[in-house]
This record gives C-alpha cells, sequence and structure tokens, in this order.
C-alpha cells in the first residue's frame, strides 16, 4: 500500500466511528449524520457520543469519544464551534486516526471567527490525524457501505469520486445516480480545508483502485502551484473533471462568504486547466455527464465524426453541436456510401449525418452503425434514438383503458424490449471491436422511467449513458476528443 493509501485508509476505510454530537432529534446535524450512518448499512461499529443520552438510534450512547471501550478510526464532530477544539483534544487521547468536522461558522463568517479557526488549525497539527472540515457536509464511501453524509441515500457503488468544497452541491450530484445507473464510490465534502485540501484527496483518488474518473467541485485554492502539480500527475492516468465556482464577481464574493474560499482569476485557472489536461465542466448537469462518458468509453484517435438518425431534424441539430465544439463532421467516402445504397431506400441523405428517413428499420441502423465505425476516417459515432421502449411503454400505458388492446400491448412492449436489448448489445459490442466511442443520444432518457428499459440498462451496466440532449452529446465526445489529445502530447513530451 502506498503511503498516500496508508494515510487516508482511516477515512475511508474506518472500521470503527464515533460521532461526536449524536443526536436523537431531527433535523439536528448530529441526528441526520447519524442516521445517514445506520440507515447506510455501515459494515464497522457506530459509536454515538451525546453527554445526556444513554441511547441514540438503538445503539449505545457515550458520554465521550474516551469512554468507548473499542480503538476509533473515524470521529464525525458535529458540536458548536466553541466545543470542536476540546473533541480534537480527546480524540488525540483516544488515538482516533481520522476526524470529519462538520461544525460551520469558521472563516467563512468573518474576521473573529478566522481567529478561531487558525487556533482549530493549530490544534489540528498537534494531533497526528487526518481532519476534513470544518464547515462541510461529511463523506461517503460506498464500497463499505459508508454514507456520513447529512442526507441520507442509498446510492449504487459505482466508479465516479468526488471531492467538493461545497456540501450541498454534493448533496446535488448525489440524485444523478439515480437518473443515469452510474454510481459514486467516495464522495467527500472538504469545506474550509483546515488542514486536508482538495488537491490531497485528488491525489488520494487519483491512487485509489476503485476511483475511475474524478469529479471536484471547487470555489478556491490556496496552493495553485500544489494543486496542480497533483492534477498534472493525475490526469496522466485518470480524467479530472472541475467545476468551478467564482468565476464571476458576483460568485466570487459568494465563494468568500460561503467556505471563505478567494476564487482567485478565472481565466489564469483555466489556462492551468488546459496545461494540466484537467477538464472543465459549465455546470452540474455537464459535469456529471462528462464524467460518466470517461467510464465505459474508449479515447478517439481524432475529432472527426460520424453522425446517424432516425429523423432528420435531430442530424442537423447534432451537426450544429458537432461543428460548434470543433468536431469535424466529415464527408462520407465514397465506400460508406456505396454500401449503405445496398439496403437503405434511396431517399436516405447520402451524407453524414446519415439520415435514415425512415428507412431500414433497426436493422437497418444496426448495419449503418457498422459500417461508419469500421471507416479509417471517422474516429468516433453519435447515434441518435435509441431506447424505443419507452415509447412502447407510453402505448401500454394509453391501452390500459381499453381491455381490448392489453394483449397487443404486451406485445408491443416484449418486441421493444427485444430490440432495445438488441441495439444495446450491438453498440457495446462495435464499440469494443473497433475500439471508438459510440455516443448515444435519445429524447427518452429525459424521461423518469427510462432506467427501467432495457437499453439503459445494458448501457449502465457497461458504464455508458443515453445523453438527453444532442449538444450534450456532442460535448461529452469533445472532452473524450480534447483529453485523448492531451495524452498524446504528455507522451510526445516525455519522449
Amino acid at each position: 500500500m502506498s503511503k498516500i493509501l496508508k494515510k487516508f485508509e482511516p477515512l475511508f476505510y474506518p472500521r470503527s466511528i464515533a460521532l461526536i454530537g449524536a443526536s436523537q432529534t431531527p433535523p439536528k446535524w448530529g441526528f441526520g449524520i447519524s442516521f445517514s450512518i445506520v440507515t447506510g448499512g455501515f459494515r464497522g461499529n457506530f459509536y454515538p457520543i451525546n453527554l445526556r443520552e444513554k441511547e441514540i438510534l438503538g445503539f449505545k450512547a457515550y458520554p465521550s469519544v474516551t469512554d468507548v471501550p473499542d480503538e476509533i478510526d473515524l470521529a464525525i464532530i458535529t458540536l458548536p464551534p466553541a466545543r470542536v477544539i476540546d473533541a480534537l483534544r480527546d480524540c488525540k487521547k483516544k488515538r482516533v486516526k481520522a476526524a470529519v468536522v462538520i461544525t460551520a461558522g469558521y472563516s467563512e463568517v468573518g474576521p473573529e471567527e478566522k481567529k478561531l479557526e487558525e487556533e482549530l488549525i493549530r490544534e489540528i497539527r498537534k494531533t497526528n490525524m487526518v481532519v476534513i472540515g470544518p464547515n462541510c457536509m461529511g463523506l461517503m464511501s460506498l464500497d463499505i457501505n459508508l454514507n456520513a453524509f447529512f442526507s441520507p441515500a442509498t446510492l449504487p457503488a459505482g466508479p465516479l469520486s468526488l471531492v467538493t468544497q461545497s456540501g450541498n452541491v454534493g448533496g446535488s450530484l448525489t440524485f444523478f445516480p439515480e437518473l443515469y445507473n452510474i454510481g459514486f464510490n467516495k464522495i467527500v465534502s472538504s469545506g474550509n480545508e483546515a488542514a486536508v485540501f482538495c488537491e490531497d484527496i485528488i491525489e488520494y483518488f487519483g491512487e485509489d483502485p476503485g476511483t475511475k474518473v474524478i469529479l471536484a467541485y471547487i470555489e478556491g485554492v490556496d496552493n495553485g502551484r500544489r494543486f496542480f502539480e497533483v492534477a498534472k500527475k493525475v490526469t496522466r492516468s485518470k480524467p479530472i473533471v472541475v467545476l468551478k465556482g467564482g468565476k464571476t464577481e458576483a460568485g466570487e464574493k459568494a465563494c468568500s462568504s460561503h467556505t471563505g474560499a478567494l476564487a482567485g482569476s478565472d481565466a489564469i485557472f483555466d489556462a492551468a486547466c488546459r496545461q494540466t489536461g484537467v477538464i472543465r465542466a459549465g455546470d452540474l448537469d455537464e459535469m456529471f455527464l462528462i464524467a460518466a462518458t470517461f467510464i465505459g468509453q474508449p479515447l478517439p484517435a481524432g475529432n472527426r465524426v460520424g453522425i446517424i438518425t432516425r429523423g432528420g431534424g435531430w442530424g442537423v441539430l447534432a451537426a450544429d453541436a458537432c461543428a460548434s465544439q470543433g468536431l469535424d463532421v466529415v464527408t462520407l467516402p465514397d465506400e460508406v456510401i456505396r454500401e449503405i445504397n445496398e439496403f437503405l431506400p434511396s431517399r436516405w441523405s447520402h451524407g453524414n449525418p446519415v439520415d435514415l428517413a425512415a428507412g431500414g428499420g433497426e436493422e437497418g441502423m444496426l448495419k449503418c452503425m457498422e459500417i461508419l465505425i469500421k471507416s479509417p476516417r471517422i474516429d468516433s459515432l453519435l447515434q441518435l434514438g435509441v431506447g424505443y421502449g419507452v415509447l412502447r411503454k407510453r402505448m401500454a400505458k394509453s391501452a390500459q383503458g381499453f381491455p381490448q388492446y392489453r394483449e397487443m400491448a404486451k406485445m408491443v412492449l416484449k418486441d421493444a424490449a427485444r430490440k432495445d436489448r438488441k441495439h444495446a448489445d450491438t453498440v457495446l459490442k462495435l464499440s469494443s471491436k473497433y475500439n471508438k466511442p459510440i455516443i448515444s443520444y435519445s429524447p427518452f432518457s429525459l424521461s423518469e422511467k427510462t432506467s427501467s428499459t432495457p437499453v439503459v440498462r445494458a448501457f449502465s451496466k457497461a458504464g455508458r449513458i443515453i445523453y438527453p440532449t444532442p449538444l450534450q452529446a456532442a460535448r461529452a465526445l469533445t472532452f473524450l476528443v480534447e483529453y485523448s489529445r492531451y495524452l498524446k502530447e504528455s507522451r510526445e513530451v516525455a519522449k
């Protein structure tokens, strides 16, 4: 085990947790985090710490962490600011290895509170503990069913890991796995970063076997040089997707009052990201979608894209989106046109995008996909229109009030499921066979019931998603292209 993995092991893989400030009273933080830990199914031992209560959520409570008879790996502190330092001293006596200080009311408030944070920092340095916070929302480590976040959530474990300087941004991102069936491995709310900084967590994620893609929400960086040194090292093996708050003057003021962060020059931050391979997202949706893209897609050799669509309008929007993002919507080679002419009706578009014009059916779509993806003139494929099982479900729902149509609806659903499974299997096989990304768009991915369809289940099992708009699909592909280019240039420089 490397030095950094060993350092953070008590934080992400604790065998025992003491919650100092645990409570029986909703909606107190001490209750919310206790409830999350207990209902999340944490596999280790849980010890609530409360001066007055004898039992919390069915677990024996102790007046102090020093009264717990067993060893404690991780302490979570939800006490008022004036009592936090004493709690840390108790943790030091108990030889606790890591701590998360949830408590707010420090440098984000004002100068006097900043002095209290400086005193807290001095105390942390005496402990040799890994300490997250203060002013944070907690952490999750889903490998061990640990949810020590304020909001309870039952999330599927996955390959994404997040460090966020805002707790509620982290909380917002916990809803995305339900929509896209792509899960998180670890989530850390770093807060004011008195002792452990976002780049420290990114460095850990870089070595963590359970993390394939790193997400970071950042409002300010105290040590820009170290942040980008770490980023440059990590991006050689794992993508880092960053959403930066405080890009405008109004946002910068909000950052200062939120976590006490100094946002700094956005232009300088952006230039440094480009130089170190860090991918910048524009908003929360995009950050998650970009990160998810890197899980199951191979990297493209270049920016030449083929587009195939079931309808002309989608193709127009996708072509505009691709071109606006710097992708090359290539002219179809003559041999590609000849092959497609053999089985599609003459009304097809005879260009890129390949508009099937409602011809060829599902088999026509799949044949066209292979012809395009195998072409040496095309580096990636954008396919528009997948997951028709959702549309068929609407048909079945409409037939509920008509007994004479129920059997017909069942047959339609069964046929749609079969076609969706075949479509997903073909996409995954073609992408693997030719080692090229195939990005899929469908308006049906906006449906709340999408996750129950066979095509989405098959895609998510392989770490892929269906994008809700052509622009989002094109942007996702653009980031794959940019990251691939960065890795190539880095390897050339290394030579």
